[in-house]
């Protein structure tokens, strides 16, 4: 009798599992032939080179969780973990403090992971520092978060290091495909409200049905954060930091987060900087993080003067000067 009974409700399972299946077909067929025009996958394709790896294939792959991620070993500034740094060795040796160093270009690209072991390591008397480059070109809060909760653990993190630039909040993961010849196309991620949740890149570029419910309920949470008086950036910085601050404390690991500067002085910030600014602090004190603010800490400082000589228009990324003097006011933040 009750194998009968079993058997009865497997068999309804299938039934319905089946006309999901079926139904979703069918819709899917729908929105491709009739009025959803607008869901059409180019639609949302960023300006060809605006990724920042379009051209470096070879070091670079999609990923399902993070958008894309360095390929281990692809080059000899890349380890076999897949971070713009030396070779590590995973096994921890006595005394030893280990930072995990999270960022976007600012951090992955210059010298300031490099410069804060090295003043780290001078000025203790007692445990070494290891400071690991997990540094990506433009990744921003909600990478930080997934690479913790999916990558951390497995390096055995003492300490977890934030550099946040400004714009770190301003927008979502975005999605990155690679075709067959190698070649990346970026598009724009139009559902970052979501992608807190649940985001599936694959079903993003092959499914007009995905695209149209994840827009639907996209555009619901975007109503109900503007009813509520809520900004994105307020909101998105808010989840994710959250978020990391959880995984910090479940984990029993230090968390320090550092707010990189644009390099120009603070009054020549525009109004959008100067909101991702005001922003990003109202996170961090809200949450009650320990940071440190490196754009009031160098207020009366012209950054423009560590600006590289090379390309004096990019207010992002400094010389070894002005990483030497970022390394040193994180140094601070991590040893106290």
């Amino acid at each position: 009798m009750v194998k009968k009974t079993f058997g009865r409700y497997l068999s309804s399972a299938a039934l319905v599992l089946l006309g999901v299946i079926m139904a979703a077909v069918v819709l899917e067929v729908f929105f491709r032939l009739f009025f959803f025009k607008h869901l059409e996958l180019n639609k949302f394709r960023l300006v060809e080179g605006n990724f920042e790896y379009s051209d470096k294939a070879d070091i670079i792959r999609p990923s399902s969780v993070l958008g894309y991620e360095f390929i281990p070993n692809s080059s000899k500034a890349i380890n076999s973990f897949g971070m713009m740094d030396t070779e590590k060795d995973l096994k921890k040796k006595k005394n030893t403090l280990r930072v995990l160093f999270l960022g976007d270009s600012v951090t992955a690209n210059g010298q300031i992971p490099k410069l804060l072991e090295a003043g780290l390591n001078k000025n203790s008397s007692s445990a070494k520092y290891e400071v690991w480059n997990c540094a990506v070109g433009g990744y921003q809060v909600s990478q930080y978060g997934k690479y913790l909760k999916t990558r951390a653990l497995l390096f055995k993190p003492d300490i977890i290091l934030i550099g946040l630039c400004l714009n770190d909040f301003s927008y979502s993961m975005p999605v990155v495909y690679k075709t067959r010849r190698g070649e990346f196309y970026e598009y724009y991620n139009a559902v970052p409200r979501m992608t807190r949740y649940f985001f599936s890149p694959l079903l993003f570029k092959d499914s007009f049905l995905y695209r149209y419910v994840f827009f639907t309920f996209e555009n619901i949470l975007k109503i109900t954060e503007t009813n509520k008086g809520r900004d994105f950036q307020v909101t998105e910085g808010s989840y994710w930091m959250r978020k990391i601050k959880a995984f910090a404390e479940q984990n029993h690991l230090k968390l320090r987060v550092a707010i990189y500067p644009y390099l120009m002085p603070l009054s020549q910030y525009t109004a959008d900087q100067r909101i991702q600014y005001e922003s990003m602090l109202a996170v961090l004190k809200d949450i009650k993080l320990d940071y440190t603010d490196l754009v009031a800490l160098f207020r009366d400082k012209d950054l423009r003067a560590v600006r590289k000589k090379e390309n004096p228009e990019d207010y992002l990324h400094p010389d070894i000067s002005g990483d030497k003097m970022f390394a040193d006011a994180i140094e601070k933040l991590v040893a106290k």
